[in-house]
């Protein structure tokens, strides 16, 4: 079959520009060949051929994702790993890419991969793994509620060797729930449900009538016996031995009575409780339009701030003014006296490493790990600098003496405090130097600076008790605290575009 496939791919290209509606079945024949060579050439034809039609966006976007995902799914754990990583650098950095992955049908695929037993463990990790940077990222959690009964059971997997799988499972399950995402009732189980509804309802008009026809005919048969008590005068003990079975037939009709409406208050109870999963049904998919609500709306932002950055774009000469004058700032900051602290760092429980002789931690699993920085600020301008030598989703802050409130300076320019998140600054990126400035001379500031550069968007009010503090939650995640000093004076400089946003 090679053969011959190889002899039709060679009158092709013999024929001047053939048209793809000519090459395309004979190209198809080619993927069913046993040649790896020759499907490989194939593959790539019909690829030039696909990137002709698509239109540019989600389609060639997933056309580029597939062999990733190929690869990832491939029995070689290096190679899958290393597709893995790949593909987790590109949805956190291109939101495009990670649209067009959701709506690629990456989630159904992950689904019946999951489910299948023969999937290698490697491949599931490799793809939970995945699924856990599109929540980390805020991407559209509830198309992922067909996930739920398949995170439930690899969060129960008991073996040791898939300790990995059965955390991020958990780490999903616990994202998804903490959203409000729930498998809902599917349409089968409503109908099922209001199937039984009728059927019990049926049922118990039949044991209504039924129960009817017995009295009824219980009360003719009591007549008529009862008219042959008086006409019958035979003896008194025929009438006594009627009087017994007559008492024994009101037992009887009373025990009947008694079953009947025991089975009518349950079929009653089954009504009640079948009309309140209905109602509970009702309120879900109320929920659920909430939440497409919400989404539009998400997009509606997305698009805003789309329009925002291209007006930034236009404010380049405004960029440049910013750019001199933390220039300025720079020289004052390094011709102004300053004190080195003593640098002690606290750090939560958790598996990570530290260089010796110098304040570089990498963390060697996946995990939430805090490391605050002493002493604690209380007066006067304090500056902390730090090195991103290798961070998933980096982000620094300043964090209240007694632990129970935070700011945060996140990667992707947004900042958060207390239920509020405001974007303006600038992404992190690894070899990136990062600074924070705080001035406690009231109203008591931080600023953030990333390679020397300040950043607009800034927090006022500070408490009055501070410390540095930066966080790692990815294998290999790794940083690096440059120094803690005390200033003489602040370097902040007034910048245009910046915006306050004031500790609550």
């Amino acid at each position: 079959m090679s053969k011959k496939f190889s002899e039709s791919l060679r009158m092709i290209d013999q024929i001047d520009s053939p048209s793809d509606k000519v090459k395309i079945p004979i190209l198809a024949d080619g993927i069913m060949s046993e040649d790896p060579e020759l499907r490989g050439q194939v593959t790539q034809q019909l690829t030039e051929i696909a990137l002709r039609y698509v239109n540019y966006g989600s389609s060639t976007n997933e056309i580029f994702l597939s062999p990733l995902i190929a690869i990832l799914k491939s029995g070689g754990p290096e190679q899958s790993q290393a597709a893995s990583e790949a593909l987790s650098k590109i949805i956190v950095n291109h939101p495009l890419f990670k649209d067009s992955l959701m709506k690629s049908g990456f989630i159904e695929m992950a689904r019946f991969t999951l489910m299948d037993s023969s999937t290698p463990d490697h491949v599931s990790s490799n793809l939970l793994r995945i699924i856990l940077d599109l929540t980390f990222i805020n991407a559209e959690v509830d198309c992922m509620s067909s996930l739920i009964p398949v995170l439930k059971k690899l969060s129960e997997e008991k073996d040791l060797r898939k300790q990995d799988i059965t955390i991020k499972a958990k780490k999903i399950s616990a994202i998804l729930t903490s959203q409000g995402v729930s498998k809902p009732i599917q349409p089968a189980e409503l109908l099922e449900l209001k199937r039984l509804n009728d059927q019990l309802k049926r049922e118990n008009e039949d044991l209504k009538r039924n129960n009817q026809e017995k009295v009824r005919k219980i009360a003719e048969y009591l007549k008529k016996e009862q008219e042959k008590k008086w006409e019958n005068t035979e003896s008194i003990r025929i009438f006594e031995e009627q009087k017994t079975k007559e008492e024994q037939e009101q037992r009887i009709v009373a025990e009947l009575e008694k079953k009947e409406e025991e089975k009518k208050r349950i079929n009653e109870q089954k009504i009640r409780e079948n009309e309140q999963k209905m109602r509970e049904n009702e309120e879900l998919r109320r929920k659920e339009q909430i939440k497409l609500r919400e989404i539009e709306e998400l997009r509606r932002k997305d698009e805003e701030a789309q329009k925002k950055i291209q007006e930034l774009e236009r404010k380049d000469w405004e960029k440049t003014s910013q750019m001199i004058e933390t220039d300025k700032q720079l020289e004052i900051f390094k011709s102004t006296k300053t004190v080195d602290l003593p640098i002690s760092i606290i750090v939560q429980a958790g598996s990570f490493t530290k260089k010796v002789n110098q304040f570089t931690y990498t963390a060697t699993a996946n995990q939430n790990m805090t490391f605050t920085i002493s002493p604690t600020i209380m007066h006067g301008v304090s500056r902390c600098e730090f090195k991103i030598n290798k961070m998933t989703l980096p982000f620094f802050g300043v964090i209240r003496s007694d632990k129970k409130d935070n700011v945060i300076f996140f990667f992707s320019g947004l900042v958060y405090q207390n239920g509020k998140e405001i974007s303006g600054n600038q992404f992190m990126k690894d070899d990136n130097i990062i600074a924070i400035e705080v001035n406690m001379t009231i109203p008591r500031t931080a600023h953030l600076f990333i390679n020397s550069i300040q950043q607009p968007v800034f927090f006022s009010k500070l408490p009055e008790s501070v410390q540095f503090y930066f966080f790692l939650n990815s294998q290999g995640d790794s940083a690096t605290v440059l120094s803690l000093k005390k200033l003489a004076a602040p370097t902040i400089a007034n910048i245009p575009d910046s915006k306050e946003v004031k500790w609550e």
